[in-house]
């Protein structure tokens, strides 16, 4: 069973990643087909695919990135 200092950072990882996802995609879905009419659809594929990606990449990223936090707010 997970401690609870793990199943809040994983449960952060999994917010912060999703709706980065979310955001980040739907833009760049809009700035290069624009509105079009199955928008929607094509938005939600490019958000799981961005998701996936965002997710594995806070998890493996996270320890680097506190490392050099933790150096720069010395």
């Amino acid at each position: 069973m997970l401690s609870k200092e793990k199943k809040e950072k994983l449960i952060f990882g999994l917010l912060m990643s999703g709706s980065m996802a979310l955001v980040m995609s739907g833009i760049m879905t809009y700035l290069n087909i624009g509105f079009v009419s199955n928008y929607l659809s094509i938005w939600m594929n490019a958000f799981i695919i961005a998701y996936l990606i965002a997710f594995s990449l806070s998890i493996m990223l996270s320890p680097a990135i506190a490392k050099i936090v933790r150096r720069m707010v010395r």
